[in-house]
């Protein structure tokens, strides 16, 4: 991602493992990351610097002071509106939460199963609300290799979740938003080659740098209505697997 994408984000989780996984997912995306253990911490450091900040990720569950606290502080501070706050649930269903939250201190809600294409596409949006992000079904987690490129100039790439409307690539390449790209690749189990053609919606790449998070979330602008129907009923049966939809 260009420098000019890098965000400051300021994440409350008392899980190492959380925020490690989070932490390599949102520095691989060019961010600059503060994490902290528990909700006190977090006050702290919006304390020091309240506009330093341009997303909260916060749990909900956290000794000393949990979320429901931060919001509170928040909202007692008048710091509603300064910057979007992510909240992220394990021991909650998202709706659950959202149930147990008032005020409109809190601009999404997450699940801590997600993937990190879930995770960085949901802060994408919150990160960059002038930037158009669509998804309007759910993708399935894959490992297919594909042919990609704009005309005349192709290389490979792995997609690593897909839907009827668009996929992520896994690659280095770092490459505008906006740019269109024509995909050829094979679906397990289907013996024809699928051929569709897509605009760059967002970028987590690093100027390729090889990394575990980095690649191009992809929206289908041109693509044959069977092609579609393969891609749809594989991503159906992949998340009837894994479990994978929202």
């Amino acid at each position: 991602m260009k420098t000019s994408h890098s965000r400051n984000i300021l994440l409350a989780d008392d899980s190492e493992f959380f925020r490690e996984k989070l932490g390599d997912i949102l520095l691989d995306a060019g961010h600059n990351l503060t994490a902290v253990e528990d909700g006190v911490e977090a006050t702290e450091e919006l304390e020091k610097n309240p506009t330093g900040f341009d997303l909260l990720i916060l749990d909900l569950e956290m000794p000393r002071l949990d979320g429901f606290g931060v919001i509170d502080w928040i909202q007692a501070k008048g710091l509603d509106g300064k910057f979007p706050v992510l909240v992220v649930s394990g021991a909650y269903e998202p709706a659950d939460a959202v149930n147990k939250i008032d005020g409109g201190a809190v601009t999404s809600v997450l699940s801590k199963e997600s993937s990190p294409d879930d995770i960085l596409f949901r802060v994408n949006k919150l990160l960059f609300p002038s930037i158009s992000f669509e998804r309007v079904a759910d993708r399935a987690p894959c490992m297919i290799a594909t042919d990609f490129g704009e005309e005349g100039s192709f290389e490979t790439g792995i997609i690593i979740n897909i839907s009827s409307t668009g996929l992520f690539l896994k690659t280095t390449k770092n490459l505008e938003e906006g740019t269109i790209l024509k995909f050829r690749f094979n679906l397990p189990g289907v013996d024809k080659k699928i051929e569709a053609t897509g605009i760059l919606k967002w970028a987590t790449t690093v100027s390729g740098k090889d990394n575990r998070f980095g690649g191009l979330g992809v929206m289908f602008t041109q693509i044959r209505a069977e092609d579609a129907a393969y891609i749809q009923n594989y991503a159906i049966e992949e998340i009837k697997k894994f479990g994978t939809a929202e």
